[in-house]
C-alpha cells in the first residue's frame, strides 16, 4: 500500500493548484499523483473502485491509471512523480485527522516548486514529510486498542444498518482499508466483513428465538435488504433455514 511504505524512490515531476466544477474523464496518465483536497464534494470511480473524497482527504492515483472524476466546488493541490522501486495499482484514499499539518506541507510544497520549478532536494524533503506524517498517524491509530474497541461496539449498534462498509469503519479511525483490515484481524482474528456477518447472524438468532418477527423483518433487521438473499446466506451457513428456524427445527448444529 502507497501511504504505508518505506524507502521509495521519488521523483517530483511538478506541484500544480487545481480547481475543479466538472465531470471528466482522465487518460492513463505516465505519472504517479498524490493530491490533497482543500474543499471538495468530488467522486471518484474506475471499473473496479469507488470514492467520495471530501475537503481534508488524500488520494493516490497509480501511473497509468485511468478514471472518471465528478467534482463539486473542488479545491485541490497535486503533486506529479515518478516511482522507480515500487509497483502499485490502486486508487487509495486517506483520511488523516491532523489534514491541517498535511496541507501545509502541500502548501509549502506548492509554493517551493513555484519558485522556478523549486529544489528537487526540497521538494522531495517536504513529499517524505508527508508520507511520514500519514505513516505515524496511522500506527498511532492502530495501536489503539480502545479505537478498534469503539468500533466493536459501533458495529454493535449498526447491525441493522445496511450501508455500514469496511470502507466507513476505517475512515473512523482516519486508516486505510488495508491498515483497517490489518489490524483488525490482529485483534479478532478473523476479517471485518466476516465479523459484521457473524455478528448479525448472532443477532438473528436472538430475534428468531423471540417468534415476534418474520423472515423479512428478521433480515432487515439484520441489515440485509434482500430476505431470500439472507435466507440463503443463512442456509449455506447453518444447513437450517429461516423458516425452519421459525418453526423451532434448529437444535443447535
Amino acid at each position: 500500500m502507497f501511504f504505508e511504505e518505506e524507502n521509495l524512490a521519488v521523483e517530483i515531476f511538478d506541484v500544480l493548484e487545481f480547481y475543479h466544477d466538472n465531470v471528466h474523464n482522465v487518460g492513463n496518465r505516465p505519472f504517479h499523483a498524490l493530491s490533497y483536497r482543500i474543499e471538495a464534494d468530488t467522486h471518484i470511480s474506475t471499473a473496479t473502485q469507488r470514492f467520495h473524497a471530501k475537503g481534508g482527504s488524500l488520494m493516490y492515483f497509480p501511473k497509468n491509471c485511468a478514471y472518471r472524476r465528478e467534482s463539486k466546488n473542488e479545491h485541490s493541490i497535486v503533486i506529479h512523480f515518478e516511482l522507480y522501486n515500487r509497483d502499485f495499482n490502486e486508487i487509495e484514499l486517506f483520511l488523516p485527522s491532523n489534514s491541517k499539518e498535511i496541507e501545509g506541507l502541500f502548501r509549502e510544497m506548492l509554493a517551493v516548486n513555484g519558485r522556478l520549478g523549486g529544489s528537487g532536494l526540497q521538494k522531495s524533503r517536504i513529499f517524505f514529510e508527508i508520507l511520514a506524517s500519514l505513516r505515524k498517524e496511522t500506527e498511532d491509530g492502530a495501536r489503539s486498542q480502545g479505537a478498534l474497541g469503539d468500533t466493536e461496539a459501533y458495529i454493535a449498534e449498526h447491525l441493522s444498518d445496511p450501508d455500514l462498509t469496511v470502507a466507513q469503519l476505517a475512515d473512523r479511525l482516519y486508516m486505510s482499508e488495508v491498515t483497517f483490515r490489518k489490524y483488525f484481524w490482529q485483534q479478532f482474528f478473523t476479517s471485518p466483513k466476516e465479523y459484521i456477518l457473524k455478528k448479525r447472524f448472532e443477532h438473528s438468532f436472538l430475534l428468531f428465538n423471540t417468534r415476534e418477527y418474520s423472515i423479512a423483518d428478521v433480515a432487515r433487521l439484520c441489515g440485509f435488504t434482500d430476505a431470500k438473499h439472507f435466507s440463503t446466506l443463512f442456509k449455506k451457513r447453518y444447513d437450517v433455514s429461516p423458516s425452519e428456524m421459525l418453526r423451532g427445527y434448529y437444535c443447535g448444529r
